[in-house]
Formats: structure tokens, C-alpha cells, sequence
């Protein structure tokens, strides 16, 4: 399952219900995962995403099936 979430096109992330990162596939040049681990992801999300990920966030654990959900 690591090699497959290191090698996919897309990043994927899990999240707690805070949003806390728990494993990131990868990030962007220069910053490591494992930094990012334990911090909120709604830091790397521009304010005009955070509700639509609150909303994305609140759907998983509401119906238990997985969200996506694209950054720009």
C-alpha cells in the first residue's frame, strides 16, 4: 500500500476528525512529510477552500465513504 500512495499521480492524505494530517503521500519540493505530520491540514489550504473541506471532512466520518476533494 506505501509504494502504491508514493507512486500515484495525486497526493492522498489521511486525516483525523480535526484535520489533522496522519499520512501524506508526498509534498511539494522542499518540505518533508514527516513535518507535516500532527499539523492541521486547514494551514495548507487557502481560506477559500477550508469550508468546502470542512464539508468534505464532515461527510467521511458522517457516511464512512471516502471524499475527494481537489485543491487549486
Amino acid at each position: 500500500l506505501k509504494t502504491i500512495t508514493e507512486n500515484a499521480p495525486d497526493v492522498i492524505i489521511e486525516l483525523d476528525h480535526e484535520g489533522k494530517i496522519l499520512f501524506i503521500s508526498r509534498l511539494f519540493s522542499g518540505h518533508k512529510k514527516e513535518n507535516a505530520i500532527g499539523e492541521s491540514y486547514f494551514d495548507w489550504v487557502p481560506m477559500n477552500q477550508r469550508d468546502i473541506l470542512q464539508n468534505s471532512l464532515n461527510a467521511v466520518f458522517d457516511t464512512g465513504i471516502m471524499q475527494n476533494y481537489e485543491m487549486y
